[in-house]
């Protein structure tokens, strides 16, 4: 599963949903290439 692999490299997951939110977080976008925790990410998607 994805989010063990994520977990055994010492990230935390964040579940977004599906494909199509994929443009939320690309090049661009106020969270692309930022230094956030998944708490931080998840409150930027409003997730």
């Amino acid at each position: 599963m994805t989010a063990r692999l994520v977990e055994d490299t010492g990230f935390d997951p964040v579940f977004v949903g599906g494909l199509e939110r994929a443009r939320e977080f690309d090049r661009g976008t106020s969270v692309y290439v930022r230094g956030m925790s998944a708490a931080e990410l998840r409150e930027a998607l409003g997730l």
